[in-house]
């Protein structure tokens, strides 16, 4: 092989590692310096501090994602949780989420910004350690309109990674508008069902064959 071929050979190889390094984008929501789960990135911000739960970038998908919660009803800051529990895994210990006794808590409103146009698989963890969580409800806002879950169980205790409450969906963007995920605490009567919390997410490129599983006869 000559020098040449060499180099370029070595070319594909890397772009071809960060083409799958770009295929997913996973997230862990934790206190600003707390720990972050192994493969994932920190969405950092401060306990009940406003002005910390900011736009924040994450390079995924061959773009810029910008990832940011909003509480849309404007509530005080004590609504606006992001707490680290004592023990447990690192994405497990610790959660973005809302007090549902502060008035005008509810929703929690994650946007995502700057997917390319596809097909994306939604994966996202809610658990709490100590069990102060109450069902939710999700709505999901893309390009194909507005789809609503409800009454989504949030796990609660030490359990196995693979025993923590998902949510999953298909979110498609078409390359323009704001994608949003608004999660709303439901059934709330006292404080041990009062939060909503998200320990993180993990949002992967669908492969074009996924797209259409169903098979196709040939014409």
């Amino acid at each position: 092989m000559t020098r040449a071929a060499t180099i370029l050979f070595g070319l594909m190889v890397l772009l071809r590692s960060l083409s799958g390094q770009a295929a997913a984008l996973k997230i862990d929501f934790t206190q600003t310096g707390g720990p972050v789960e192994a493969g994932f990135q920190p969405y950092y911000a401060d306990h009940e501090s406003a002005p910390t739960f900011t736009e924040q970038f994450y390079s995924a998908f061959g773009s810029t994602v910008v990832v940011m919660p909003i509480w849309p009803n404007n509530p005080a800051p004590q609504a606006m949780q992001m707490i680290e529990r004592s023990s447990g895994s690192a994405l497990a210990i610790d959660w973005i989420g809302t007090d549902a006794r502060v008035g005008n808590a509810d929703p929690l409103v994650l946007a995502i910004d700057g997917l390319p146009a596809g097909r994306y698989a939604w994966i996202s963890y809610h658990h709490d350690m100590q069990d102060q969580t109450g069902l939710f409800d999700v709505t999901v806002t893309d390009a194909t309109g507005s789809v609503t879950t409800r009454d989504v169980d949030i796990s609660n205790g030490t359990v196995a990674f693979a025993d923590m409450t998902i949510f999953e969906t298909v979110i498609e963007s078409d390359g323009a508008s704001l994608i949003t995920l608004s999660f709303e605490n439901q059934g709330y009567t006292n404080v041990s069902g009062a939060f909503f919390v998200m320990n993180g997410f993990i949002l992967e490129a669908l492969d074009s064959e996924d797209d259409d599983p169903t098979p196709q006869d040939d014409p």
